[in-house]
């Protein structure tokens, strides 16, 4: 079974869409080829690292609000905003453009 069929069978079948792309129901190497600066790019730019955060954070959203006692899971949730927020605020300093284009297409906040 290739590393697509695994993400697809593990993707939540959530259709809610953010901004203009249903991160939900992307896989992993979808949102690198979505978000990366160029065909080289294996994950590893800001701009795909935020997008694959913000899928992870839903996702751990969603799991959060059946299972509010789940302190550990709400503890990973809580860094995985700190680290995208760390990366928006790398970007912003460095890429403006990059960074307004980011927010747009997730449907985040400044």
């Amino acid at each position: 079974m290739s590393q697509k069929e695994i993400d697809k069978n593990l993707a939540p079948k959530s259709r809610k869409r953010v901004g203009d792309i249903d991160v939900m129901t992307m896989s992993r190497v979808d949102i690198v080829k979505q978000f990366g600066i160029n065909s080289n790019d294996n994950g590893g730019s800001s701009e795909s690292q935020i997008a694959i955060l913000t899928k992870e954070i839903k996702e751990f959203k969603k799991h959060s609000d059946q299972h509010p006692k789940d302190n550990s899971s709400n503890r990973g949730l809580l860094r995985k905003v700190a680290l995208r927020k760390k990366l928006l605020t790398y970007l912003k300093r460095t890429n403006l453009d990059s960074y307004m284009s980011i927010l747009q297409k997730l449907g985040l906040r400044q």
